[in-house]
């Protein structure tokens, strides 16, 4: 079940506005089931790849909803956490959770967002844990980026930026 749900929320999370609207919303019952189910059974160890799907579906939504993505990735980190014995590994769920962060600062009309300054601290924070913890994560996902960081991104997209059009410098 998990992995046909993961399959199908990244075949449609890039398509054309109504359809990522209508197709990728499909999978969030059967994610919030999932973890449901885990804790019905009181699972000593839950899946935390389960919160960090719904996050990517919040992530990737429109319109998105980037605190509520990172409510998910909070809880995957302390999920994976808690159960891996090599803390940070997964580093993409702090990268996602800088992205989410990155597009707060953008839209200031996000109801209760932090202040920027917090937020530039958050991002910090999350973008330094991923390259402490995977030299290769970074520079994979982050060194195209890294030449074009002069400003925060000013982007006009209607959705959480990709990896590839994330433009943050951290200071």
């Amino acid at each position: 079940i998990y992995f046909v749900s993961r399959d199908h929320r990244v075949k449609y999370e890039h398509e054309p506005s109504e359809v990522r609207r209508n197709v990728i919303r499909t999978a969030i019952p059967v994610f919030e089931s999932l973890i449901y189910s885990d804790l019905k059974q009181n699972r000593k160890n839950l899946f935390h790849t389960n919160f960090a799907q719904l996050a990517y579906i919040y992530m990737n939504i429109l319109p998105p909803d980037p605190t509520r993505a990172i409510e998910y990735l909070n809880k995957a980190i302390e999920v994976r956490d808690g159960i891996v014995q090599e803390k940070g590994t997964f580093p993409v769920y702090e990268y996602c959770r800088a992205i989410c962060n990155i597009y707060r600062f953008e839209h200031k009309e996000i109801a209760g967002r932090p202040t920027d300054e917090e937020l530039k601290e958050l991002i910090d924070k999350d973008l330094k844990t991923v390259k402490e913890r995977d030299a290769n994560f970074i520079t994979f996902r982050m060194d195209p980026v890294e030449e074009n960081n002069k400003n925060l991104p000013n982007s006009h997209s209607k959705h959480i930026p990709s990896t590839q059009s994330v433009q943050y410098k951290s200071h």
